[in-house]
Parts: C-alpha cells; sequence; structure tokens
C-alpha cells in the first residue's frame, strides 16, 4: 500500500508499505544507494516484547527527516531487516560460519521518494529462541539451542545501507537500527 502524491507517482508519496510494494516502485537488482543517516527518524510502532520461546511481529517505521524529498532504496535480501536479540547472558544467533549473500537473478529493489515526513513501514520478526551456526567440514550446520530465556535484550535489526567507518580506513560498516526488547516467561 502506498499513499502516492498528486502527481500520481505511485513511487513518490507519504506512505509506503515496503512488505506490500507497488510493483511500479520495484527495479532491478543492484547495489543500492546508502541515505545519510541523519536524514532518517527510525523507531518501532509499539514496544518490543516476545514471550521466550515464540515468534512476534514488530513494524518498523522509516521517516524523512531531512525537510526534502528523499530517494530511498530498500533491499531486504542478505540479512537486512533479520531481528536479533542479545544480552550479556544469551543470543538469538551465535555462527562460527561467515554469511554467504546470493541474490536470485530476479532480485528487486524497492525504489520510492519520500516526501518531507513520510515514511515507510517494513514489518520484522522475531523468534526467541536460541541458534548456533558451526562448522562441519566444508558444510555449516545450525543446532537449535532452546527458547530465550526471560529478560532484558537488545533488539537489533539490521539495514540495508552501509557507512564510513570512524578509523577512516575507506572501510564501510552496516547500519543497524537497536532498541530495548524485553522477552517474557
Amino acid at each position: 500500500m502506498s499513499v502516492a502524491s498528486p502527481r500520481t507517482d505511485p513511487c513518490r508519496g507519504i506512505a509506503f508499505d515496503a512488505d506490500n510494494p507497488d510493483a511500479r516502485c520495484l527495479v532491478p537488482y543492484h547495489e543500492i544507494k546508502s541515505v545519510p543517516a541523519d536524514a532518517l527518524r527510525l523507531r518501532l510502532t509499539q514496544s518490543a516484547t516476545v514471550r521466550s520461546g515464540q515468534q512476534a511481529e514488530f513494524v518498523l517505521k522509516i521517516e524523512n527527516a531531512s525537510g526534502r524529498p528523499l530517494p530511498l532504496e530498500l533491499d531486504d535480501s542478505c540479512g537486512a531487516f533479520e531481528a536479533q536479540a542479545s544480552s550479556a547472558r544469551a543470543t538469538t544467533l551465535e555462527s562460527e560460519c561467515g554469511a554467504l549473500c546470493g541474490r536470485g537473478l530476479d532480485a528487486k529493489v524497492l525504489r520510492v521518494t519520500l516526501e518531507p515526513g513520510g515514511a515507510i513501514q517494513k514489518s520484522v520478526s522475531l523468534t526467541a529462541t536460541m541458534r548456533r551456526v558451526v562448522a562441519k567440514g566444508d558444510d555449516c550446520v545450525e543446532q537449535a539451542t532452546g527458547a530465550l530465556p526471560p529478560g532484558a535484550y537488545t533488539l537489533q535489526i539490521p539495514l540495508p545501507w552501509e557507512d564510513p567507518m570512524r578509523d577512516d580506513s575507506g572501510s564501510m560498516a552496516g547500519r543497524t537500527f537497536t532498541a530495548p526488547l524485553v522477552v517474557t516467561p
């Protein structure tokens, strides 16, 4: 769903749903352009709470805080928007294996222009269980290790944009949205 601008451009407006995009706003996959972090305001539309061992859906609202029309591209492949939770005691994912990223030949990127104050919403799910990915020879095997214990956690949602590292190395680091999360019994 989108609320288009008066110009009837379905890809320019004030409200978009990244999970149900207008097909005219989907373009063939390409390396997306990063958006300045200060041009966006990100927040969850509800408090983040999940029962231990259960799955919860959250809605991440990405708002244009720049005061001008903002071209925005979203690619939800390769781990973007895959929520994780962690605390000093437990995490939803431990991995010994490097992440491989693959895209199908028909992969698409959502491209919209958010008007000032406009927003795009993206659903994110989290399962409050613990998983471990371990190397077994040349393969990586996932193991379930139980329900995430009740307590306070940090919810981490990887975003599709990168920012320069602060060490002047020229390297880029993935941007992540974080929020408090409560896991209940």
